[in-house]
């Protein structure tokens, strides 16, 4: 059946309710079903492929601390802008402490650093944590020719007496999300090359926003149960004036009710024939 933007579902639902709703209220039910419709299946179009390009770790020339603490002092160091937002582990010490800005030689850390001191001292920069793709909603377990395991953060903390250990991953924990809202995943070990790691998502089912816009879901789908769900409402607020439409709240709720096992039907096909 052929795609509907928005705007022609909002028409056909206002039509199904015999006209006795608004624009304004045929999309508001089409947006509810279309969030509960797309959350109720892991269906082939939320499938998405992400890829993550790891950053290489580093560590020319050594480093010193600073009497202000929240500092280091480098020579012959090659920090550059990009480590802004990275991690240091200064020799074997097992703590590691976030970069927030990076003035030529010197970098200014987020908590002072609590060993120590120290000058002369090797040090590894290097990014353990990732932003996933801005419509992410779900994870398929990531993969670099082997797939990458989920463990917990408890987990990944405990491991991280080895932070120096630096390999290809072999797991990922689910960290919080960035200032612009995107998921954020930690890999151990720590990357230790530029490498990209595949993963597969089901992208999250977000508000559909302007007329123009294609909803990628079955048109009869969402209109009839958009219809149905908005004759219910109306129906339930003046019982008196709109008995009348129960019939026809039975009837969007039937092939509503029918189009989508169909649709559950040839979506299960499809996402077999990309299968093969």
């Amino acid at each position: 059946m052929a795609s509907m933007t928005l705007g022609q579902m909002k028409n056909h639902v206002i039509r199904l309710c015999g006209n006795h709703i608004d624009a304004l209220a045929a999309e508001m039910a089409i947006q509810l079903k279309f969030i509960e419709i797309g959350e109720s299946r892991h269906w082939s179009w939320r499938k998405k492929s992400g890829l993550i390009s790891t950053i290489a770790r580093h560590s020319e020339g050594t480093v010193a601390l600073n009497v202000t603490t929240t500092l280091v002092d480098g020579t012959t160091t090659s920090f550059v802008a990009g480590d802004i937002g990275r991690y240091i582990q200064i020799g074997q010490d097992v703590t590691f402490y976030r970069i927030t800005n990076v003035v030529g030689q010197q970098l200014t850390l987020e908590k002072a650093y609590a060993g120590a001191s120290f000058s002369g001292q090797s040090y590894t920069i290097f990014q353990h944590i990732y932003p996933l793709e801005s419509d992410f909603g779900l994870m398929e377990e990531p993969y670099f020719f082997n797939r990458i395991r989920e463990a917990t953060l408890r987990e990944i903390a405990e491991w991280g007496a080895r932070r120096y250990y630096a390999d290809i991953p072999s797991h990922f924990a689910f960290m919080g999300q960035t200032s612009a809202g995107l998921q954020q995943i930690q890999f151990w070990p720590t990357p230790s090359a530029v490498i990209g790691i595949r993963y597969d998502y089901l992208s999250n089912i977000a508000i559909v926003t302007g007329d123009a816009t294609v909803i990628p879901c079955r048109p009869d789908v969402l209109v009839y149960v958009a219809a149905a769900d908005a004759l219910h409402t109306i129906i339930s607020l003046n019982p008196e004036r709109f008995r009348n439409q129960e019939s026809l709240a039975r009837r969007d709720d039937e092939k509503g009710t029918q189009s989508l096992a169909e649709y559950v039907i040839e979506d299960q096909q499809r996402a077999g024939r990309s299968r093969s």
